[in-house]
């Protein structure tokens, strides 16, 4: 007799023998001595025992036996006792909403969890300035048994240090970390922080511990050890996003993320790099350990990547995020095989053996984190100021009503967001996967019990993979945010500048939808040592391509500049197309059609900060390509060896990155190495230089003591108008003692030695070069910004006559313009000064100087300064 039996789920397929007799649903019965095991009943005319099959399982169980004659019973019964099996019941969970914590009014940036008296309580941190502790008490309700307080701003990070006593910690701590660059730690039993820990510069972004030692990272850019040495190193530029341990390792290494889109592995006693992780395309945002082997990390490039630890190999992509990945958390012992994920496309989404098993789509826009829970649940944080918590046990889950009321939620956030439906009609069932795909990574729509599901074709296994469930389709793109210096924007414009030399600046405009776009536009020009010329400009581009207003201002003034007020001409808009989101300024000002009138507001003197030039992002190419070029040009004794180079070339890129400031006496060694080339050749080095003195360390190095400060200025003036005065060196020099202002030593610097710099200007006046006088002109604007700071009427006098001779000679315009905003802060801050500047003959030069026509902002001010002049109450 020929029986064949197909147990598929919980679902039994009658077996067909000779006889046509299968078992049915009476036939199956539990055996009681054994775990999660049915009894089948297959008889014969001779025995009416019963085998037992496995119950349940996806997998599909065919048994064909082949039964003896009825005379051999042995074989049967041998056959008979291999049909007991014993397996693990496994089944695809559905996780449904089980509770929602809401109190936060802010959103929820970050969740954990806790031990605390003997039960799980939830952690989570919000922008509002608050953690929260939420203890358990029913399975539907979460009371706040805490709130965490000390931050001037976001929680952002959040750590447990559960009680350890080998480490000498006998409760639990929780450590928060804010954007306020502080850390501090809570004994849940004090209302007080009991302990701060300070040295971050910037948004602490992560936190992790090991050995009962905090280990953090910012976007300062640096990994900090908390120990007793301070210990902190420079990790990723130009943000570090997140830190955590990679267990049972001695000695101990933690990874970290970052916005450079690498992963980094770090040995922690000696903050050593040991190997980078690079596949990723985009800001790194989480990462998660599953073995001392593997980790998963997530990422703004919408995947999340599987790697080995010890080879940097990528196992494996996970696609299905359709927009920034933030966070990953992994289901306790599945060994990382099944974790969850959240991000910006309003989703979390489970994932299971390397496929999107579930999406669930919440009401927010940014799902900011997620956290698995020790009993299979999990809870996410979001922007619509609540956290909730998903269960797969139905126990554990909401009651219909709530699940109703939290679907009525999301179905109204889709219509928000400008979602439609789908037509799951339309599309193809799942037959249409039995197809292979055309090419790696090809998707298919496809309909599965009324759901439109999205698979993907794995080449490398021949197979469609489920990425997710398709929630809907907007009429166009939503607009994805971009990361400029490590930080998020709606918007990164690609501006390029004609200054009028060979090439075009090419610089970035980062804002937000809810900016003010004049206040952007006045922050854009200052940062990049812009005239205001260019303010209309600059605040009508962004309005255009942002729809944005000026939401400071009453409705009256929406379209008023608040720099210059309601009177200033704006250019007509009407029946123009908006400009593309790059594009490019002129030297030359926009044409105006009234005559520049003097606003009751002056925006241009007295200054906030000094002046400096500054470069676009992409410059540190530029310097490293010509000091390549001019290293193979230079005396063999001259040239720098390949480790210098590269040591030169990462100081250049680090320079260009607004928090770095770790200069190093090994820096000043290579950089004086290349200001010792000939004239013709030292350009570049004097560029670093103009970069470096920007940086606080950068000043200490070169500016240590009284001894490294004289011979920095004979350096200096050996280029300014010595043996190697070319006029590039020349305008290289002016634009570093203008930056050398903005540290304390280098301020200090400038006003100890004001006497012998100004008299090293000499030459500069003779200078037919357009970029040497505008540099020049801005070194004696920050003296007079420097000494309104810190009087005195003999500097004062000093520079009153260097203005005025800059205003009476044929300088460059925007070079008048500078020294025109220095005289005004000279009339207002000095009687000596004011005197001098009263003259007929230097009032009569600044009244010309209203009626120029090809530099607005230059009559403009003009008209401010004569009026600043002609008034006798300043003093």
């Amino acid at each position: 007799m020929v029986l064949v039996g197909i147990w598929v789920s919980d679902h039994v397929l009658p077996a067909k023998d000779l006889h046509n007799r299968g078992p049915t649903r009476k036939d199956v019965t539990t055996n009681a001595n054994t775990t999660n095991v049915l009894t089948i009943p297959i008889r014969d005319s001779h025995n009416s025992d019963a085998a037992s099959l496995p119950a349940g399982g996806p997998a599909i169980f065919g048994f064909l036996f082949l039964l003896m004659s009825r005379a051999t019973q042995m074989h049967y019964a041998l056959i008979k006792a291999a049909l007991v099996f014993q397996i693990k019941r496994s089944r695809i969970m559905s996780f449904k909403l089980s509770v929602e914590l809401t109190g936060h009014t802010n959103d929820v940036r970050v969740v954990s969890s806790c031990t605390l008296n003997g039960t799980e309580a939830i952690v989570t941190g919000s922008r509002d300035g608050t953690a929260r502790v939420w203890s358990k008490t029913e399975p539907f309700e979460y009371n706040v048994t805490k709130v965490l307080t000390g931050h001037k701003g976001p929680v952002t990070a959040i750590c447990i240090l559960p009680a350890d006593k080998t480490v000498g910690r006998d409760k639990t701590y929780i450590v928060t970390g804010g954007q306020d660059a502080k850390i501090f730690m809570h004994d849940l039993d004090i209302d007080e922080p009991v302990k701060v820990f300070s040295g971050h510069d910037l948004y602490v972004s992560s936190i992790t511990c090991f050995a009962g030692v905090l280990i953090s990272v910012s976007w300062d850019c640096t990994l900090r050890v908390w120990d007793d040495t301070g210990r902190h190193t420079q990790c990723h530029s130009p943000a570090a996003y997140v830190v955590t341990v990679v267990p049972g390792q001695e000695p101990a290494f933690v990874l970290t993320g970052g916005a450079d889109r690498m992963v980094k592995l770090w040995q922690v006693s000696s903050l050593s790099c040991l190997q980078e992780y690079q596949g990723h395309q985009d800001v790194v945002r989480d990462i998660k350990v599953l073995s001392p082997e593997q980790f998963l990390s997530a990422a703004n490039d919408c995947t999340i990547r599987h790697w080995n630890i010890h080879t940097a190999s990528c196992l494996s992509v996970f696609s299905g995020h359709e927009a920034y990945v933030y966070s990953i958390s992994v289901f306790p012992g599945s060994g990382g095989a099944q974790f969850v994920s959240s991000g910006e496309d309003k989703t979390v989404r489970v994932w299971r053996n390397r496929s999107c098993e579930q999406t669930i789509q919440l009401p927010a826009q940014s799902v900011w984190n997620v956290h698995c829970l020790e009993n299979g649940d999990f809870v996410v944080g979001s922007s619509d100021y609540k956290a909730r918590v998903f269960s797969a046990d139905q126990v554990r889950q909401a009651s219909a009503e709530q699940q109703a009321i939290f679907a009525q939620e999301v179905e109204e956030q889709q219509k928000a967001g400008g979602y439609d439906s789908i037509d799951t009609s339309k599309l193809p069932g799942k037959d249409v996967l039995q197809q292979p795909g055309s090419k790696p990574g090809e998707t298919k729509l496809v309909q599965v019990d009324g759901k439109a599901e999205v698979y993907q074709w794995n080449e490398s296994e021949t197979r469609w993979d489920k990425i997710g469930d398709a929630l809907g389709q907007a009429p166009t793109p939503q607009h994805q945010r971009a990361v400029y210096q490590g930080q998020e924007y709606d918007y990164v414009f690609d501006i390029e500048l004609d200054d009028g030399s060979s090439h075009m600046r090419k610089l970035k405009l980062p804002c937000n939808q809810t900016d003010d776009p004049w206040l952007v536009a006045h922050k854009f020009l200052d940062d990049n040592m812009l005239p205001p010329i260019y303010l209309d400009q600059v605040a009508n581009f962004i309005r255009q391509n942002t729809g944005a207003v000026s939401s400071s201002l009453p409705t009256a003034m929406a379209a008023s500049d608040p720099f210059t007020g309601p009177s200033r001409y704006i250019p007509e808009s009407g029946g123009t197309a908006p400009p593309k989101a790059s594009t490019s300024f002129s030297q030359q000002p926009p044409v105006q059609h009234t005559t520049p009138s003097t606003a009751a507001f002056n925006s241009y003197f007295p200054m906030d900060s000094y002046k400096t030039f500054v470069s676009p992002d992409d410059y540190h190419q530029k310097i490293i390509q010509k000091l390549r070029d001019f290293n193979e040009k230079v005396d063999q004794s001259c040239t720098l060896h390949a480790g210098d180079m590269s040591c030169l070339s990462g100081l250049c890129k680090d320079l260009l990155l607004p928090h770095w400031d770790a200069a190093t006496s090994s820096h000043e060694t290579i950089i004086n190495k290349v200001l010792s080339w000939p004239a013709e050749y030292c350009f570049p080095g004097l560029d670093v230089v103009r970069l470096l003195v920007l940086k606080s360390t950068g000043s200490r190095c070169l500016l240590s003591d009284e001894l490294s400060s004289q011979q920095f200025l004979q350096t200096m003036e050996e280029f300014l108008c010595g043996a190697k005065a070319e006029s590039k060196n020349q305008m290289a020099v002016l634009r570093m003692f203008a930056n050398i202002f903005a540290t304390k030593h280098g301020e200090d610097l400038m006003l100890k030695n004001f006497e012998w710099i100004s008299a090293k200007l000499e030459d500069i006046y003779k200078s037919d070069n357009r970029t040497c006088q505008i540099a020049l002109a801005t070194v004696l604007l920050n003296y007079c910004h420097c000494y309104s700071k810190n009087p005195s009427e003999d500097a004062c006098s000093s520079l009153a006559i260097h203005t005025n001779r800059v205003i009476q000679l044929g300088f460059d315009n925007e070079a008048k313009y500078r020294v025109l905003i220095g005289i005004g802060i000279l009339v207002r801050s000095s009687p000596t000064a004011h005197q001098i500047l009263s003259s007929s003959d230097v009032i009569s030069t600044i009244k010309a100087l209203k009626n120029i026509t090809d530099h607005v902002k230059l009559a403009e001010c003009a008209g401010i300064v004569v009026k600043e002049i002609e008034k006798s109450d300043h003093f």
